[in-house]
């Protein structure tokens, strides 16, 4: 993670979508959260789970809370969630490797899917682009193609992973 948390790290990709979330305790400037993977996986896709609530719209923008379900498209460059996987980890302020794609508008369900189409890498990684933002989220988890050419969730939920 790319600051330190008000909670645990480990919250972040515990398997729980309904309880504690991962959070900064700050605001910063591209504030990053990862996955490490067990070695090098095509990524079939990403899924994130928000947290419920009117913290929900730090997903989507700024540090404050605001509302549940903000209403609009978030498409600037300093709004949104990028999901990415990469072959290095996250460093700094910033995340490399190949963007899977953005999160820009809020969901009733509190559940992301953004598909990465077999990108190959190490890492997984949420980022929030712009300053004074605050990771606050629920889950992520990453359907990736084991070398056995199956599909399995990385500490996750299985039946969001289903092979196209």
């Amino acid at each position: 993670m790319s600051t330190e948390l008000s909670g645990s790290a480990i919250y972040g990709h515990d398997g729980d979508t309904d309880g504690s979330a991962a959070q900064s305790a700050i605001a910063e400037r591209n504030p990053w959260w990862q996955i490490e993977l067990d070695g090098q996986h095509e990524v079939f896709n990403v899924t994130v789970s928000n947290r419920p609530g009117s913290c929900a719209s730090r997903l989507l923008r700024g540090s404050e809370c605001g509302e549940e379900f903000p209403r609009g498209a978030f498409e600037a460059l300093d709004e949104g969630a990028v999901i990415g996987v990469s072959l290095d980890p996250c460093s700094g302020d910033w995340c490399y490797g190949v963007e899977c794609g953005r999160i820009s508008e809020s969901s009733a369900s509190h559940q992301y899917t953004v598909e990465c189409g077999g990108a190959v890498g190490s890492y997984v990684y949420l980022l929030l682009p712009g300053d004074e933002r605050i990771l606050n989220f629920q889950e992520l988890q990453a359907c990736v193609v084991p070398d056995t050419g199956g599909y399995f969730m990385n500490e996750g939920i299985e039946n969001v992973c289903e092979p196209g």
